[in-house]
């Protein structure tokens, strides 16, 4: 779940609606928050938790300019 609200934050700020954008990343945000207080050793918390680092440091989750 965390993946498709980052994936669509990066789908909002292509389309220049950054509003929606920082919406979207904003709740990738709390899921990561509760898996971290949830599964704090769960794999998926880990991959949650790089996604919300790419797109806090401007890095595309989803695109052409994914690495």
């Amino acid at each position: 779940a965390a993946y498709r609200q980052a994936v669509l934050g990066d789908m909002y700020a292509a389309d220049n609606n950054d509003k929606k954008a920082d919406v979207a990343r904003g709740k990738a945000r709390q899921l990561t928050e509760q898996l971290q207080n949830k599964f704090p050793a769960s794999d998926f918390t880990n991959r949650s938790a790089d996604l919300v680092y790419k797109f806090d440091q401007g890095l595309a989750v989803y695109g052409s300019d994914r690495n």
